[in-house]
Parts: C-alpha cells; sequence; structure tokens
C-alpha cells in the first residue's frame, strides 16, 4: 500500500520503536525512525514529514529540546508533534500554549486507540484494513 504521509518516530529504544511502528503497520504511512534528537533533526533536513511521536526522556538531547528547535524552524515548525512519556511531564504543558495546534502528549504505554485518534486528526488516514 503505498502512501504519501510520512511519519518519524523517535525514541532512543529500540523496543519502543518496534512497539510504534507496529501500531502504525495498518496505517498507509511511510515510517521513518530515529533514536535520538539529533539524528531526528538529521532525517528532518532530508525529508518531509507529515507527523511525529517523540519521546520525551531521552539521553542527550531531551524530546521537549528536540519539540523545540523543530517548532524553532520554518521549514518545520507546522508539523504535529506527538510527545510520548511515562511520566506527566510539566514542560510539555509550555510547549502546549505555545502550539495549540500542532503539539500533543501522551503516555506510555500508547493507546493504540488514542495514536490512531491522533493520525486521523492530523493526517486524515484511517486504518489500512478497513479500505480494502
Amino acid at each position: 500500500m503505498e502512501s504519501n504521509k510520512n511519519v518519524l518516530v523517535v525514541d532512543d529504544r529500540d523496543e519502543n520503536l518496534l512497539v510504534l511502528e507496529s501500531l502504525l503497520d495498518d496505517f498507509p504511512l511511510n515510517i521513518f525512525k530515529a533514536n535520538s534528537g539529533e539524528e531526528a533533526l538529521k532525517i528532518l533536513l532530508k525529508k518531509n514529514i507529515d507527523q511525529i511521536f517523540l519521546d520525551v526522556r531521552m539521553p542527550g538531547m531531551s524530546g521537549i529540546e528536540t519539540g523545540r528547535l523543530i517548532k524553532g524552524m520554518s521549514r518545520t515548525k507546522d508539523i504535529p508533534i506527538v510527545f510520548l512519556s511515562g511520566e506527566e511531564e510539566p514542560e510539555y504543558d509550555v510547549l502546549k500554549k505555545e502550539y495549540p495546534d500542532t503539539v500533543e502528549y501522551m503516555l506510555k504505554p500508547v493507546d493504540e486507540t488514542v495514536l490512531h485518534q491522533y493520525l486521523e486528526k492530523y493526517l486524515s488516514v484511517k486504518i489500512g484494513k478497513e479500505e480494502r
């Protein structure tokens, strides 16, 4: 199934990337993966990304720092970001106030239904199996 929608998933733990990839697998998407904020920024320079799922707590550059850089660049400022974390993150509230239309937050473990709602909200994509 071909798609013109590109999703970037960013997490420092490979097992979390695999879980996200499996949850996104039923959608007609091109999935790009990064293990760090730095790697995510490199992908964003090369690819046109339509939505980002971004882990908050990563070594080196945190997800919040990465998100601020993404929102600070004219080329990437409008990309919707869904932050993922195992705990409530106070810094998220500041970003949500600054970018109310393109910043969301999900607690881990990821709720598949909520993840699907964000894909439909921002990308207008539905589960591929339903379209067949």
